[in-house]
């Protein structure tokens, strides 16, 4: 099925999808579909509604499947932010983000994973569109809500990202990839559950794609191109290395061996790496810092583009 919509039009074939209805909860994400539900929202683009015929659209049993509509904000302690006026040099833009861990199947049963919350993608993409930006959030199954304003493609492997990315990336100017992305996956899958036999068991894993790295050799982005680096060692050194490597104008780098900063926290202190200087910026709740992330990513945007 072609995926479309106002913004996100592409001719690439993606797996059977859901658009919602006006104030209807997206497609859910279901553990092994080896689908992209995808949520365009009607409001913003227009979009016809589903066809009821079209089974294709259904969800699936709710014991079967995990709701991506879950609350995003502590309503409760909710924080406004600052709408800065746009100048000329902020006007918006298409872009996409990637968030959360993908998941790497072994069996009907098991899969490889790691920890990554997905907050601070989904935080990105919230400031996006407050800031009047056209964000598309490409996500692993994470427990948070989508943000308004914002477009969803979800997946499952990093295959699916890759997929997925490949797709969308043409139609965007700024391309965010926040999500952390397994880097190997079971060479063969088990279609029956593995059962124990012995006090060892080798499992083979092969290399996944790269997608930041793809992004300019593969993909052919010309934009502006931002990567994260979560390190436990060696934070600015492995960062510029990736920088360099993969030919971006920016890599955000954390380091998660710290408890009260990175994966599972709500917030985060990060170290902007550029290809010839870093920048530490002081430690704050992931949202306040999404949306000084997308204020600095739009001055580089609008640099490049004054250098074209």
């Amino acid at each position: 099925m072609t995926c479309r919509s106002h913004r996100w039009t592409t001719d690439a074939q993606i797996p059977p999808n859901t658009k919602t209805q006006q104030g209807k909860q997206p497609q859910i994400w279901s553990p092994g579909s080896n689908k992209y539900p995808t949520y365009f929202s009607n409001e913003l683009h227009g979009l016809s509604q589903p066809d009821p015929t079209n089974h294709s659209n259904h969800s699936h049993s709710s014991d079967q499947n995990l709701n991506l509509k879950r609350s995003f904000h502590d309503h409760q302690n909710k924080k406004q932010f600052p709408l800065k006026p746009h100048s000329s040099t902020t006007l918006p833009v298409k872009i996409l983000i990637t968030a959360g861990p993908t998941i790497e199947p072994i069996d009907p049963v098991r899969y490889l994973t790691n920890r990554s919350s997905g907050k601070m993608g989904y935080a990105l993409a919230a400031a996006a569109a407050r800031r009047n930006h056209s964000p598309l959030l490409i996500s692993g199954p994470t427990n948070i809500n989508i943000p308004d304003g914002t477009d969803f493609v979800g997946v499952e492997s990093a295959n699916d990202m890759y997929d997925a990315v490949s797709s969308f990336i043409p139609k965007v100017d700024i391309a965010i990839f926040a999500a952390a992305v397994a880097d190997y996956t079971p060479a063969k899958f088990a279609e029956q559950k593995i059962k124990k036999s012995g006090d060892q068991m080798t499992l083979t894993l092969t290399r996944t794609k790269d997608i930041l790295g793809s992004a300019r050799s593969q993909m052919n982005f010309q934009g502006t191109l931002v990567g994260f680096a979560a390190e436990t060692e060696e934070l600015i050194e492995n960062a510029r290395r990736k920088c360099l490597n993969k030919s971006c104008d920016l890599i955000i780098a954390n380091d998660v061996s710290r408890s009260d900063i990175g994966f599972d926290s709500s917030d985060n202190q990060v170290t902007l790496v550029y290809p010839e200087h870093e920048e530490t910026l002081p430690q704050d709740s992931k949202e306040h810092l999404a949306y000084h992330l997308i204020e600095i990513i739009e001055d580089i945007h609008a640099s490049r583009q004054s250098e074209q």
